[in-house]
């Protein structure tokens, strides 16, 4: 029984058969009008013969899959372009193949699967360089000489065989001279990109169906869909960046760069997408941080990020319709890339981000001012602290000019300078009673204080310590201080006797001069008054 050849000894078998069929001549010659049997000689070489009978009358003349033959055509389309050797006139066309075998899982019998790629060469010559080759590759692409291939090509990762610098030739005992190597892609660059690219992948799935279960009413809590928010878009700014190399990497080998080509233009498209769809997230984010502090937005910033929401969402349904136009035929002729993968499954993600969160600028900024003064309210302790809590918040935004939201920022402001809010609105509760029987106004203060009747900034908390009938006595007085009916040194006569007796008990203080308390004009209103 014969032994069972080595996957090595049968690659080497077949270059030699080979190098006899193809290495005879250096270069094949096509006249100009021979195209139709360069088309047969690349067809041939790619995928052996047709699947169908060649039909002169139809479209697709060769029988190969419509796929297929337009690779054809770009790749003799590329030889008769490329080829410029010396003796060259109009009419004819030089051209060499070479093939490299890679392993394929299984046997044929007692021998290991092969399977064999074509490389088609071109003559580069020139007065000065008369030995220049180029050689074009199954998926159009060039390479300017043999370690450009090499080092470049797209090959799955594994241990391939190919013949030396790329020329069959026969060594002093007449057999071929091979070489044995792996392919780019099973380098430890190449195989820690793959690592990502799963990771990746796997991460932009999971975020877009976290966002999609959302969008369809399952509920996902808030910061899960934040968490998948910045995955989704890590994700996809790896996409991007994985898409501008492959763009660079297509200009420097030949491949179209324009956004007609389909592949060239997933790369743009997500680029685009992820570019657009991160600086929505930021600005989104940007405006809802905004509104947690009681900043206001201007009107531009709301209309750009309204516009970056809007383009993200159209951008990514573009490049998801792009890529998942491509993906089924790819998978059935099992072309995919990881990078494909990755192209489609972020722009599901933002498109499924974007419909989800798809809102106004101005609704944003509106919905998250409402969120934070809800839970603020909802955090104090009674219900009257809520009541107190509504009551000095009407006041505050009363005679405010401005919309809702800039009326909701003041308050917002006010509620964050609160340095100890359980005291803060016990002592509101406390003094409550005091301020509605004397019909006094009191409002926030952006410095943690209480105003009151436009006139007294005061700390509620010692404000409620002090006795009844003093609290109504400066109530009152500020009241008619207001109403114009006492004027500024009257009031300063009936405070001041209140503001001595409590600096005894330390529960009334004073910075500066009594007349100071209040201001020096009627009906002020100014968060920057003395502090009782």
């Amino acid at each position: 029984m014969a032994k069972a050849q080595t996957w090595d000894e049968v690659v080497t078998e077949m270059q030699e058969d080979f190098m006899h069929t193809f290495g005879a001549f250096d270069w094949d010659a096509y006249e100009q009008g021979e195209r139709n049997f360069l088309e047969t000689t690349v067809g041939f070489a790619l995928y052996g013969p047709p699947p169908n009978l060649p039909d002169e009358n139809a479209a697709n003349r060769s029988g190969y899959k419509q796929n297929q033959w337009e690779n054809i055509q770009r790749i003799c389309n590329l030889i008769i372009q490329e080829d410029a050797h010396q003796r060259r006139n109009v009419s004819e066309t030089w051209m060499a193949r070479i093939f490299v075998c890679i392993p394929t899982p299984g046997h044929e019998g007692d021998r290991p699967g092969v399977a064999t790629i074509p490389i088609f060469k071109v003559p580069k010559y020139t007065e000065k360089d008369m030995e220049s080759v180029w050689y074009i590759d199954s998926h159009a692409r060039i390479y300017v000489n043999w370690k450009d291939y090499l080092d470049n090509n797209l090959l799955e990762a594994c241990r391939y065989c190919y013949p030396k610098d790329g020329i069959y030739q026969a060594d002093a005992q007449g057999r071929v001279k091979v070489e044995f190597g792996e392919t780019p892609a099973a380098s430890a660059l190449q195989t820690t990109l793959t690592a990502l690219d799963t990771t990746s992948t796997a991460a932009g799935v999971g975020s877009t169906i976290l966002c999609l279960a959302s969008l369809l009413g399952a509920p996902v809590a808030a910061p899960v869909l934040a968490v998948a928010g910045v995955v989704g878009t890590a994700v996809s700014l790896y996409g991007a960046g994985r898409s501008t190399a492959a763009l660079v990497d297509r200009g420097q080998h030949g491949q179209s760069i324009n956004v007609d080509d389909p592949e060239a233009r997933s790369c743009w498209l997500s680029i685009g997408g992820s570019v657009v769809g991160a600086a929505a997230n930021a600005a989104s984010q940007s405006v809802e941080s905004m509104a947690r502090v009681g900043k206001n937005v201007s009107t531009t910033f709301h209309r750009t990020t309204t516009a970056l929401n809007a383009g993200s969402l159209i951008i990514s349904g573009v490049e998801l319709v792009n890529t998942g136009s491509m993906l089924p035929q790819k998978f059935e002729d099992k072309t995919w890339t990881a990078l494909e993968l990755i192209q489609f499954t972020t722009s599901a993600f933002y498109f499924t981000h974007s419909v989800c969160n798809f809102k106004t600028a101005k609704t944003l900024f509106s919905e998250t001012q409402t969120n934070v003064l809800r839970a603020y309210k909802e955090s104090l302790k009674s219900n009257n602290q809520r009541k107190a809590f509504d009551r000095l918040a009407g006041h505050t935004v009363r005679d405010m000019q401005g919309g809702k939201e800039v009326k909701k920022a003041k308050i917002i402001r006010s509620i964050r300078s609160i340095e100890h809010k359980d005291n803060f609105f016990a002592g509101v509760v406390r003094a409550g009673k005091d301020i509605s029987k004397t019909k006094s106004s009191a409002k926030f203060t952006e410095t943690g204080k209480v105003q009151i009747n436009h006139q007294v900034t005061v700390d509620p908390t010692k404000f409620s310590n002090i006795e009844g009938g003093q609290r109504n006595i400066v109530l009152k007085a500020s009241k008619d201080l207001a109403a114009g009916t006492i004027s500024q040194t009257q009031f300063d006569n009936i405070v001041n006797p209140i503001i001595q007796q409590d600096n005894s008990s330390t529960t009334l203080h004073q910075r500066q001069a009594i007349p100071n308390i209040s201001g020096n004009t009627r009906g002020r209103s100014n968060d920057d008054d003395e502090r009782i």
